[in-house]
Protein backbone atom coordinates (compact mmCIF):
# COMPACT_ATOMS: atom_id res chain seq x y z
CA UNK A 1 0.00 0.00 0.00
CA UNK A 2 1.24 3.53 -1.07
CA UNK A 3 1.93 6.50 2.01
CA UNK A 4 -1.02 8.20 0.28
CA UNK A 5 -3.50 5.50 0.31
CA UNK A 6 -2.06 4.50 4.01
CA UNK A 7 -3.18 7.57 5.35
CA UNK A 8 -6.36 7.67 3.73
CA UNK A 9 -7.14 4.18 5.16
CA UNK A 10 -6.27 5.94 8.38
CA UNK A 11 -7.93 9.17 8.50
CA UNK A 12 -11.18 7.61 7.40
CA UNK A 13 -10.98 4.94 10.60
CA UNK A 14 -10.52 8.04 12.80
CA UNK A 15 -12.95 8.69 15.27
CA UNK A 16 -11.09 12.02 16.75
CA UNK A 17 -8.18 14.39 15.27
CA UNK A 18 -5.17 13.29 15.55
CA UNK A 19 -3.06 15.43 17.92
CA UNK A 20 -0.85 18.19 17.18
CA UNK A 21 2.29 16.12 17.26
CA UNK A 22 0.97 13.29 14.55
CA UNK A 23 -1.68 15.69 12.84
CA UNK A 24 -1.61 15.25 9.22
CA UNK A 25 0.18 18.73 8.97
CA UNK A 26 2.65 17.97 11.18
CA UNK A 27 3.18 14.41 8.91
CA UNK A 28 3.20 16.34 5.61
CA UNK A 29 6.39 18.07 6.91
CA UNK A 30 8.34 15.18 7.93
CA UNK A 31 11.25 13.54 6.22
CA UNK A 32 11.36 9.46 6.06
CA UNK A 33 7.76 8.68 6.34
CA UNK A 34 6.82 5.53 5.19
CA UNK A 35 3.87 2.86 5.47
CA UNK A 36 2.77 -0.38 6.29
CA UNK A 37 -0.58 -2.08 5.70
CA UNK A 38 -2.65 -5.38 6.88
CA UNK A 39 -6.06 -6.10 5.55
CA UNK A 40 -8.27 -2.99 6.69
CA UNK A 41 -5.55 -1.46 8.87
CA UNK A 42 -2.83 0.89 7.89
CA UNK A 43 0.50 2.35 10.01
CA UNK A 44 2.74 5.17 9.13
CA UNK A 45 5.88 5.51 10.91
CA UNK A 46 9.45 6.93 10.09
CA UNK A 47 12.83 5.49 11.87
CA UNK A 48 14.59 7.83 13.94
CA UNK A 49 18.19 5.55 14.37
CA UNK A 50 17.30 2.21 15.29
CA UNK A 51 13.82 3.81 16.80
CA UNK A 52 10.87 3.29 15.06
CA UNK A 53 8.39 6.41 15.17
CA UNK A 54 4.81 5.31 15.16
CA UNK A 55 2.83 8.32 13.60
CA UNK A 56 -0.76 7.19 12.41
CA UNK A 57 -2.19 4.37 12.94
CA UNK A 58 -5.75 3.30 12.24
CA UNK A 59 -8.25 0.61 11.11
CA UNK A 60 -9.32 -3.30 11.91
CA UNK A 61 -5.89 -5.40 12.44
CA UNK A 62 -3.96 -2.70 13.96
CA UNK A 63 -2.44 -4.85 16.45
CA UNK A 64 -0.41 -7.00 13.75
CA UNK A 65 0.79 -3.89 12.20
CA UNK A 66 1.92 -2.39 15.77
CA UNK A 67 3.76 -5.64 16.42
CA UNK A 68 5.77 -5.80 13.47
CA UNK A 69 6.52 -2.32 13.48
CA UNK A 70 7.59 -3.37 17.44
CA UNK A 71 10.37 -6.42 15.68
CA UNK A 72 11.89 -3.98 14.33
CA UNK A 73 13.52 -2.00 17.07
CA UNK A 74 12.12 -0.20 20.50
CA UNK A 75 8.93 2.32 19.41
CA UNK A 76 7.69 5.75 20.18
CA UNK A 77 4.36 6.64 20.02
CA UNK A 78 2.95 10.01 21.27
CA UNK A 79 -0.43 10.95 22.68
CA UNK A 80 -2.75 7.80 21.71
CA UNK A 81 -5.58 7.94 23.73
CA UNK A 82 -6.61 5.64 26.43
CA UNK A 83 -8.64 2.18 25.35
CA UNK A 84 -7.77 3.58 21.82
CA UNK A 85 -7.13 0.41 19.65
CA UNK A 86 -3.46 1.84 19.08
CA UNK A 87 -2.86 1.83 22.82
CA UNK A 88 -4.19 -1.58 23.21
CA UNK A 89 -1.78 -2.68 20.25
CA UNK A 90 1.06 -1.24 21.83
CA UNK A 91 0.74 -2.47 24.97
CA UNK A 92 -0.40 -5.87 23.93
CA UNK A 93 3.32 -5.71 21.96
CA UNK A 94 4.82 -5.01 25.44
CA UNK A 95 4.72 -0.94 25.35
CA UNK A 96 5.53 0.40 28.39
CA UNK A 97 4.32 3.70 29.23
CA UNK A 98 6.55 6.32 30.81
CA UNK A 99 4.27 9.80 30.31
CA UNK A 100 0.71 10.66 30.34
CA UNK A 101 -0.64 14.14 28.73
CA UNK A 102 -3.82 15.16 31.04
CA UNK A 103 -5.94 17.18 28.98
CA UNK A 104 -7.79 20.35 31.61
CA UNK A 105 -10.57 22.15 30.47
CA UNK A 106 -12.39 25.26 32.60
CA UNK A 107 -15.49 26.70 31.90
CA UNK A 108 -15.21 30.66 31.65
Amino acid sequence: MSLPEARRLIAAARSAPEPWQRDDATVDNLDGVAAIAAEGAAAVYRRGGERVNLLQAGGEGVGELVAALRARGPMLALNYPVGDSVTVALHDAGATEILRQLEMVIDL
